[in-house]
């Protein structure tokens, strides 16, 4: 079973490098691995102030990033739906900055990609 959590996870990157260009952000990147292998998210004590870590995961990785990136993966299509994750996935192909990635990310869900406004989905 955990081989094919891997195998479908490395597929995932694959796509997602051809779709976006890249592998910014790689929170995006290791999270969507992550929720479409099936990997059961499970939070720990004290997981939930890791969580607003999603900030300093785009162009760095740790063995935290798998976490972050899932929880937020999750939360946003959920919250708001495949169609709009889908347009944020499309939208990074052209974005090379943390702030161009605010801005797009601010179009699609209207909402800031700052930590005052995650702070509320993670109470």
């Amino acid at each position: 079973m955990v081989l094919c959590f891997v195998i479908v996870g490395e597929y995932c990157h694959i796509y997602y490098t051809k779709l976006t260009k890249g592998h910014y952000p790689f929170w995006l990147n290791e999270g969507l691995a992550g929720y479409l292998s099936g990997k059961k998210l499970i939070l720990k004590d004290g997981d939930r102030d890791k969580l607003l870590n999603v900030f300093s995961y785009s162009n760095k990785v740790d063995s935290q990033v798998y976490m972050v990136g899932q929880f937020w993966v999750e939360f946003l299509i959920k919250k708001f739906g495949q169609k709009k994750f889908i347009e944020l996935i499309n939208s990074i192909k052209f974005i090379s900055s943390d702030s161009e990635f605010a801005s797009s990310f601010y179009k699609i869900y209207s909402i800031k990609f700052s930590i005052s406004s995650f702070t509320k989905f993670t109470n």
